[in-house]
């Protein structure tokens, strides 16, 4: 290829490459960002209902007897990129059915995780899924109610 006809693709390349990020950025204004809904489909996490958001998020319900601790997915995964923790945890637990499914193996780790990052002697898990509902008019990142969605009890090593 001449060097002529390398430098106009360069040039064809930087042209489109400006226009797509002018598209992205006036859709962005007149709308929302197309992006995340365009490339990951399976990852949408943020549902508007056109009267708010909704996002559902899973907890860990650690016991210890009576005491309880909740933990976040991103401690029991922490050896996970917490970018991928959301993706994972809803590909993984965002159901009873998929719950259903953990292997045997699979549970006791769980359970040995959440001793780890608990210091509890964790005798049982249970996962909550929640709802978070947020006004349409958002002024803080604070969610005006919560439902639960499911609680599911994680019984150790055994489906």
């Amino acid at each position: 290829m001449s060097q002529g006809r390398k430098g106009n693709l360069f040039i064809i390349a930087f042209v489109i490459l400006v226009l797509q990020y002018a598209l992205v950025g006036i859709v962005g204004e007149l709308k929302s960002e197309p992006w995340p809904a365009f490339v990951f489909p399976g990852f949408k996490s943020v549902y508007s209902d056109g009267e708010g958001y909704q996002l559902n998020d899973i907890r860990f319900e650690l016991y210890e007897g009576e005491e309880v601790v909740t933990l976040m997915p991103h401690h029991l995964f922490s050896e996970m990129p917490r970018s991928q923790v959301s993706g994972f945890v809803r590909s993984h637990f965002s159901d009873p059915d998929q719950i259903d499914s953990i292997t045997p193996e699979a549970r006791e780790w769980l359970y040995k995780e959440a001793r780890r990052e608990s210091g509890l002697a964790v005798d049982r898990i249970e996962l909550v899924g929640l709802r978070f509902h947020f006004p349409q008019s958002l002024q803080v990142a604070e969610p005006d109610s919560v439902t639960e969605r499911f609680r599911i009890k994680l019984n150790k090593g055994e489906r």
